[in-house]
């Protein structure tokens, strides 16, 4: 069993780790990693879906618009998706 120490250590890094720098990472791997996470969201929302006999096109629409809002907004105002998702 974990001691309550190593137990808040282990909390304290998994808090920390989103804001540390990706360090040296290059675009492509980011690219990569952050594909992997948005499909395997909408893989495991169809796997459910699937399961349970439900029918809905609202995941796909929802990604869709955030993603045509995102693009608008690189290419008409500069702003790249990482500056906007630090405003929020």
């Amino acid at each position: 069993m974990i001691g309550r120490g190593a137990g808040l250590a282990v909390l304290a890094v998994l808090l920390v780790a989103p804001f540390l720098p990706m360090g040296g990472m290059r675009q492509y791997v980011l690219h990569v990693v952050i594909q992997i996470f948005i499909w395997s969201f909408i893989g495991t929302a169809w796997s459910l879906m699937g399961r349970f006999g439900l029918v809905s096109l609202g995941h796909g629409a929802f990604l869709g618009v955030g993603a045509y809002t995102t693009t608008l907004l690189w290419n008409f105002s500069g702003l790249t998706p990482c500056s906007s998702a630090a405003t929020m």
